[in-house]
């Protein structure tokens, strides 16, 4: 493990935490999202 933590940890150090940073909020947003869509459809 430590010698392949050298390699990814010089170019993909951000890469890893933003992508899970990122991952949740737009999974939320997206769900968000679908909520309030199929709910105006279901008020209306």
């Amino acid at each position: 493990m430590a010698h392949i933590e050298r390699f990814p940890s010089r170019k993909p150090p951000r890469i890893k935490g933003s992508g899970n940073f990122f991952g949740w909020p737009l999974l939320l947003m997206i769900a968000i999202l679908i909520g309030s869509m199929s709910m105006s459809l279901f008020v209306h």
